[in-house]
């Protein structure tokens, strides 16, 4: 059911719960920094990506109609 729903290609009726984003944004950083586009573990880089990601995720949430 799953599957059909997300092929349908429509707008979630419920949104993904604070914790879901918050996993979602830290998925994405380890995917990042797996890719080793993060250079030398650099703190201030890693800094850098996170609030792009979190302001990214705030920006999808602000522009939801929920």
């Amino acid at each position: 059911m799953r599957e059909v729903w997300g092929a349908s290609r429509q707008q979630p009726l419920l949104p993904n719960s604070p914790a879901a984003r918050l996993g979602s944004v830290i998925h994405r950083l380890l995917e990042i920094s797996g890719k080793g586009l993060i250079k030398n573990s650099d703190p201030v880089e890693i800094q850098h990506v996170w609030e792009g990601l979190v302001r990214n995720t705030e920006q999808e949430m602000e522009e939801s109609w929920l």
